[in-house]
């Protein structure tokens, strides 16, 4: 059976399946006379995969050997998917990480060993693009595992305690709902709305009477009781 169709230049035979195709069928092939490889590419697809089942170890090893070869051929054919396909990748790693936790779970802890710099960097950066993604995180967090939540805060007071001090201060001077909320039970008072209200215009005044009486200590010498 001729290549080339007698009568059709755009098709050509497909030895295997015994099927005159069109070129666009068909992997290129340079060094063949017509440019094209001999199988058209369900051929070839079929005939692949069937060596891979046949021959794990020597197609695992093929694969190695090009890797090493063509290390960066690979990498921007891989960028190039990712940019291509964000939503394919997305849902592959999702599966992955479904089937693999224990794999993924290392490969993290790895990672995070070798590229301190870097994970802090990347956690640094997302904590700033995503303020309440991660209090909403740490809520749950402390909500589903408080004991391991007091004992990794006890660490971090014993490691920078002054740290520690100033981080407490900052969060009492916001007195955002959850902090009343941490006064009101250390009080035994009920947590409500009208209860967080009042609590909170309470430290408002204290504060400001504390203030009053800081500045009237500073400028005693030039204040005059009336």
């Amino acid at each position: 059976m001729k290549r080339q169709h007698p009568t059709d230049p755009n098709l050509f035979w497909c030895p295997r399946c015994k099927t005159y195709k069109a070129r666009e069928e068909f992997f290129k092939k340079k060094t063949s006379k017509w440019g094209l490889a001999g199988m058209c590419k369900a051929c070839a697809s079929m005939a692949n995969r069937k060596y891979r089942e046949n021959n794990p170890e020597k197609k695992k090893e093929a694969n190695r050997k090009y890797r090493e070869n063509n290390l960066e051929k690979k990498k921007e054919r891989n960028r190039k998917y990712r940019e291509n396909n964000p939503e394919k990748v997305k849902e592959r790693n999702r599966k992955y990480r479904e089937n693999n936790p224990e794999k993924v779970k290392e490969a993290n802890r790895k990672y995070r060993e070798n590229n301190p710099e870097k994970v802090k960097e990347r956690n640094r950066k997302y904590r700033e693009n995503n303020p309440e993604k991660v209090k909403e995180a740490n809520r749950k967090y402390r909500e589903n595992n408080p004991e391991k939540a007091k004992e990794r805060y006890r660490k971090y007071r014993e490691n920078d305690l002054e740290k520690a001090k100033e981080r407490g201060r900052k969060y009492a001077e916001r007195l955002t709902d959850r902090c009343i909320t941490d006064r009101l039970k250390q009080g035994n008072l009920p947590v409500t709305p009208e209860f967080i209200k009042l609590k909170r215009q309470q430290i408002t005044m204290k504060r400001t009477l504390k203030q009053i009486k800081q500045w009237r200590k500073e400028n005693e010498s030039n204040y005059t009781d009336v």
